[in-house]
């Protein structure tokens, strides 16, 4: 993640209206964070924050930056811009960007999870399974299975 993370400075540096540079920028910087156990904190979040906006700015249907917003609103306290309702939508506008997008749907099915609408999330995460078996998607398939699994048993 270091290496991506010097690799994504200059890409931004060569072309500061790159949507993709700023993106992995963004995934990069979070990655190292959580690699070096950083506590998330107001700076650290306005830090990595600043880019994923920054990928909105530029490119306002970027789907992988449309996701990670829905999944930071859904995962950051609301005095830090979480929001449940603002996850859903980021999401399900990373889904109509991207309709193989196969991590949004699972966060959208954990957003309906934590919004007390479990059943909301069965249709998208049976579509994240299908697309992650389709695309050879292991990990986002394991991921789709077990919440299915834990929805469906709660049901």
């Amino acid at each position: 993640y270091r290496q991506g993370l010097d690799l994504a400075k200059q890409a931004v540096a060569a072309d500061d209206n790159n949507a993709d540079a700023h993106f992995a920028l963004f995934a990069n910087m979070g990655r190292v964070m959580l690699a070096d156990g950083a506590t998330p904190n107001p700076l650290n979040l306005l830090r990595v924050n600043r880019e994923l906006d920054r990928t909105l700015e530029l490119d306002p249907n970027h789907s992988d930056a449309l996701a990670a917003k829905g999944g930071l609103c859904r995962q950051l306290p609301r005095l830090l811009g979480g929001s449940l309702s603002k996850a859903e939508r980021y999401l399900q506008e990373a889904i109509a960007n991207d309709p193989d997008a196969v991590g949004a749907r699972i966060e959208l099915a954990r957003t309906y999870k934590d919004m007390g609408k479990a059943a909301q999330g069965v249709e998208p995460l049976r579509l994240a399974v299908s697309i992650a078996e389709r695309q050879g998607k292991t990990r986002q398939l394991y991921e789709a299975r077990e919440l299915l699994k834990n929805i469906e048993q709660d049901q």
